[in-house]
């Protein structure tokens, strides 16, 4: 009988063990489980993360893709611009224009400030009045001083480069034309726009003529106020009595193909800036993605690890459940 009390004894005792032990195995599997739970969270927080930066990505490509193809469509018409300006310039001008361009370049000559055309600006409806008025003035070069030009001629000269007409800002005497207020006409230089360093030079080319809104107006204008006039059209009337005129091919206008190139140079400039900021953003969404990657990868490890590990405490679990009922079907017997 004592005997068969040790025996019950350490049933009970055995029995105890196992129910401590599938006590632990349930409390920690309850914390396992919570762990889980809580990683199964992130794991869908990263995921959602991950997705809106990727759509932001696409976003950005699209827009890189779209703001490319704008720069290449501004540099085949700046190229356009540009020859079709060289076709509409005299080839002797063209030749000394980028002679001077290569010897100022090569001799680091500073002062030089460009031809006419590329120094002044106004509204497109006076183009026309603008390039008669100037005729190939609009090509002369305007320089700092004579000090530049003379320098820049005897090179040209020595390299036979070509023949340009220059500026010199410190030699200009601008002519002293006193225009009277009137509804009839308008100073051309009025309407232009130019720096105001470079005023000497375009009083010398425009500030002896006035628009006017019909050539019957100009006639009269230069007749009784001895002014040089011209209307939108491009017809001339001289205040000594000549008068030019005629169709005037707007389409080959060499302000307009200036205007071109250099609204397009600002235009490229522009999205250029706009398209490296957007790289450095791509970048940036880039190294966000690849380290949510990895964290992601990190915490599916974890995951995996955890899910193994309940697994295994749930199968000690069943394991031990087992095993205590069959130590208590012993005692039931005892």
């Amino acid at each position: 009988e004592s005997l068969l009390q040790d025996e019950s004894q350490k049933l009970k005792d055995e029995i105890n063990k196992l129910t401590n032990h599938i006590e632990s195995r349930r409390s920690e599997s309850s914390k396992l489980e919570a762990v889980l739970a809580d990683k199964q969270k992130n794991h869908n927080d990263f995921t959602k993360q991950k997705n809106a930066l990727q759509d932001e990505r696409k976003s950005f490509w699209k827009e890189e893709n779209s703001v490319t193809a704008e720069i290449d469509r501004l540099k085949e018409d700046l190229v356009k611009a540009q020859k079709s300006l060289d076709h509409a310039t005299p080839g002797d001008i063209r030749r000394g224009l980028n002679s001077v361009s290569r010897i100022i370049r090569d001799h680091g000559i500073g002062g030089v400030f460009g031809p006419v055309l590329e120094l002044v600006d106004c509204e497109e409806k006076f183009f026309t009045a603008v390039e008669v008025t100037a005729g190939n003035s609009l090509f002369h070069v305007v320089v700092e001083n004579d000090d530049i030009s003379t320098r820049i001629i005897q090179v040209l000269t020595r390299e036979k480069g070509g023949r340009v007409t220059f500026i010199p800002l410190n030699r200009v005497h601008a002519p002293n034309v006193n225009v009277p207020q009137s509804s009839d006409f308008v100073p051309l230089l009025k309407k232009l726009k130019f720096r105001a360093e470079h005023r000497r030079a375009f009083e010398q080319v425009f500030g002896r003529t006035v628009i006017c809104r019909d050539l019957e107006t100009a006639t009269r204008v230069a007749r009784s106020n001895s002014l040089d006039c011209i209307t939108l059209d491009g017809d001339q009337v001289a205040k000594k009595g000549g008068m030019t005129g005629g169709f005037y091919d707007s389409r080959r206008s060499r302000l307009k193909f200036v205007k071109v190139i250099r609204d397009n140079k600002a235009e490229i400039e522009k999205k250029t800036a706009h398209l490296e900021n957007v790289g450095k953003k791509l970048k940036d969404i880039d190294k966000k993605i690849t380290d949510l990657i990895t964290k992601h990868q990190q915490m599916d490890a974890e995951r995996d690890h955890a899910k193994s590990e309940l697994e295994q405490f749930k199968a000690d679990i069943a394991s031990a459940t087992k095993q205590k009922g069959s130590l208590e079907k012993a005692l039931a017997k005892k």
